[in-house]
């Protein structure tokens, strides 16, 4: 499953199955319902970055 926020110009991929949980001072977040210690969030903080992309 896909999330994308154009607002803050984001997007991830979680897996099928999990479900959005509200926690205050989060973005996003999303559990697994069958393991519970299982998640991804999003906590976004500012910077002057202008990419995150890795060169090599």
């Amino acid at each position: 499953m896909t999330v994308s926020d154009n607002k803050d110009a984001y997007s991830f991929l979680y897996p099928f199955g999990w479900q959005e949980v509200v926690i205050e001072g989060q973005d996003k977040v999303y559990k697994d319902v069958i393991e519970p210690l299982e998640s991804v969030s999003v906590n976004l903080i500012p910077t002057s970055k202008q990419t995150i992309k890795i060169t090599v």
